[in-house]
């Protein structure tokens, strides 16, 4: 199962940033950001699951503190992406531009790493208007 701390090392290997720990009572919440411009990318926590909005059935089936993994999506592609399952509308972020993932097992770390991959472009200094 893909989980922080395997994603933590993803992102180490491919883009060389590293997780920032910003909150005292949050201390597992890990932010990352590009070196350049300093906008986040990736946020990783572990909340209860009834914070989650998402499908009943599916939220019984989880532990009561999940991992999750928010990223920066193309609007675009929400409505198409999300399931209210693994993947919905971002939890405590813009809903309109991200997107939380359960990292439950359910998706294949491919996927994930795609995701990351994603929000990584989005939000890079190339990116600004």
């Amino acid at each position: 199962m893909y989980n922080i701390k395997k994603i933590i090392k993803y992102v180490e290997k491919k883009y060389k940033e590293k997780p920032e720990y910003l909150w005292k009572k949050f201390p597992e919440f890990a932010v990352f950001r590009h070196n350049d411009n300093k906008k986040w990318f990736m946020l990783l926590a572990k909340v209860d699951k009834n914070k989650l909005s998402m499908d009943i059935d599916y939220k019984e089936k989880l532990n009561n503190e999940v991992e999750i993994m928010n990223v920066k999506c193309d609007p675009n592609m929400i409505d198409a992406i999300v399931n209210n399952k693994s993947i919905i509308r971002s939890y405590h972020m813009n809903k309109k531009h991200w997107i939380t993932i359960i990292l439950d097992g359910s998706l294949k770390d491919s996927n994930i790493n795609e995701l990351i991959d994603i929000s990584f472009g989005m939000t890079g200094k190339e990116n600004k208007k």
